[in-house]
């Protein structure tokens, strides 16, 4: 069983509290935190432990604190597998990307077989060369999307790739034949009213085990970590569910989901283990431990305006950081 703590990371210590999964908490606390008191996220069948958190006084404190806390993530430390930076990205910053988003011709359709419209393409069912080309179509997009490249969310991913330095870790893109990866993908959510989930569940871990990615150095990877950027979210709708188990290899056979992680009935999850919720707000950046069994909740259903970039990093046996979509 994981034990789930609320990281207090202005003063460096773990409170133990009810839950199931280790979880940094950031919160700036000039603004309304989406769970309204600062608290853990719920699980399902246990409460939050109310902590407080530490004020940020400027835009490259908060960036430093944020990257510090993703870089526990990524490497494991102090066995943190997720952490929660609440309102991390200005409000208007996310309005003007939802806004251009509206009026972007070169989204489509989700090729993955889940509701909604994406700009970008993701390395999920694709050889590298058909990821390559379909992600080189349209990075300038995204980028314009996005606002450039001195946007608030290069600029932490920037902030990162410094606290990962520092500590040994080259952050740079995945590689393959000696061209680099997009970054990111756009994605905008739907329902179909079909079942309880926006996005099944799943482990991130599994797609990158597939035959087909043999060479591409994603393959390689030992620890996953998966991050949304949520730039139009609704809390209570939409919710981030993440289980406390890994699926091995063995037990993705078993449920048919060996090289695609995907889809996984939350029947088939063991006894024992337990759900930890996130419920986000426009803003809010999450990243967890993509090899943990996670998917999105519809809640309220409020969720045909959610707006989300995610992407990928890895971190591989020579101590590189690699990121994808």
């Amino acid at each position: 069983m994981i034990n789930a703590r609320l990281f207090n990371h202005g003063a460096g210590r773990f409170p133990k509290s009810e839950g199931v999964v280790t979880v940094i908490v950031s919160n700036d606390n000039t603004q309304e935190n989406p769970n309204g008191d600062g608290s853990l996220p719920p699980t399902r069948g246990g409460s939050g432990a109310k902590r407080p958190l530490p004020q940020v006084v400027t835009n490259a404190i908060a960036e430093r604190r944020n990257a510090e806390a993703i870089a526990k993530v990524i490497l494991g430390q102090n066995g943190v597998e997720a952490a929660w930076l609440q309102k991390a990205l200005p409000a208007l910053y996310c309005q003007e990307v939802a806004e251009r988003f509206t009026s972007e011709t070169l989204a489509h359709a989700r090729q993955d077989g889940v509701p909604g419209r994406e700009l970008g393409a993701t390395q999920y069912g694709k050889t590298p060369n058909q990821y390559l080309d379909a992600s080189y179509l349209l990075a300038g997009s995204i980028e314009h999307l996005l606002g450039g490249v001195n946007n608030p969310i290069r600029s932490q991913l920037r902030a990162l790739a410094d606290v990962l330095l520092k500590q040994g870790h080259i952050m740079r893109p995945a590689v393959w034949r000696g061209e680099a990866t997009s970054t990111a993908r756009i994605v905008n959510w739907s329902s179909d009213g079909s079942g309880e989930y926006l996005l099944k569940l799943h482990d991130d871990l599994a797609q990158t085990r597939s035959k087909q990615n043999n060479g591409f150095e994603v393959q390689r990877v030992r620890r996953i970590i998966a991050i949304n950027i949520y730039l139009n979210s609704t809390p209570g709708s939409g919710q981030l569910e993440v289980w406390n188990w890994r699926p091995n290899p063995d037990e993705r056979r078993r449920l048919g989901v060996e090289n695609t992680g995907y889809p996984v009935d939350r029947n088939s999850v063991p006894s024992g283990y337990k759900s930890t919720l996130f419920s986000l707000s426009t803003g809010d950046i999450v990243c967890i431990d993509g090899s943990l069994l996670h998917g999105v909740i519809v809640g309220e259903g409020r969720v045909s305006q959610r707006l989300l970039m995610n992407m990928f990093l890895g971190l591989l046996p020579d101590g590189d950081v690699i990121f994808w979509a």
